[in-house]
């Protein structure tokens, strides 16, 4: 029975997630002001990740596989200059990519709006729902900004963060007599490095995952 549970509810959840990329209009939006020094854009910049499993007793498991973000080439837009990132992410191979500019502290992007920003730390910058197939809520996601006490260490080292926080909640008693919720993802960057560290959880599993840097170049 719990097999049968797990299934449905990771088809479920990949169903509600699922958003339409192909469909990206090219058209430039400019978003929350943030600080440019946590969003480093020059040619030749990339970051790598490795990716671990984590289980409620805090024990890890090397997944042996590794994400890169590259800042690949750059070009003018009406006058601006704009930077391309190109990345793939465990656990899927989908590309990620975009083009990026800052401007006197703005991300503006050029397709799609980033509610990611650094400065507000009193609204909830994004959230979404989950829906099971009867359109009824499965979980509920909100993003906040938070300000950790202590440095995060990963293997490029030791850094003072800000965290794009997210927490997770549920009304659905299978899911709350499962795992402890509220659930939490982090998305944590450091000034003049960008992010240095994610985690998240899928709904089907006790355990989370775990993006930590192990080697960058900014120029």
């Amino acid at each position: 029975m719990k097999y049968y549970l797990f299934s449905m509810i990771i088809a479920l959840t990949l169903f509600s997630c699922k958003k339409d990329e192909e469909n990206t209009v090219q058209v430039e939006t400019q978003n929350t002001p943030i600080s440019p020094n946590y969003f480093p854009l020059e040619v030749g910049n990339y970051w790598v990740y490795e990716n671990y499993s984590v289980d409620t007793s805090g024990n890890e498991t090397n997944l042996n596989k590794q994400d890169s973000v590259r800042v690949i080439r750059d070009t003018m837009v009406n006058g601006n200059r704009y930077f391309y990132m190109y990345g793939k992410e465990y656990p899927t191979n989908y590309e990620d990519r975009g083009w990026f500019r800052d401007s006197s502290g703005y991300l503006v992007s050029l397709g799609y709006q980033s509610k990611l920003n650094f400065v507000n730390f009193s609204d909830t910058l994004d959230d979404f729902i989950n829906y099971t197939s009867n359109g009824d809520t499965l979980q509920y996601t909100f993003y906040m900004l938070h300000l950790p006490e202590i440095k995060t260490i990963v293997p490029a080292g030791e850094f003072a963060v800000i965290d794009y926080l997210g927490t997770t909640i549920t009304s659905v008693e299978a899911l709350q007599k499962l795992y402890d919720y509220p659930r939490y993802s982090h998305q944590q960057y450091a000034e003049n490095v960008g992010k240095v560290f994610q985690s998240f959880h899928y709904s089907a599993s006790p355990n989370h995952i775990e993006k930590r840097l192990v080697r960058y170049r900014i120029h």
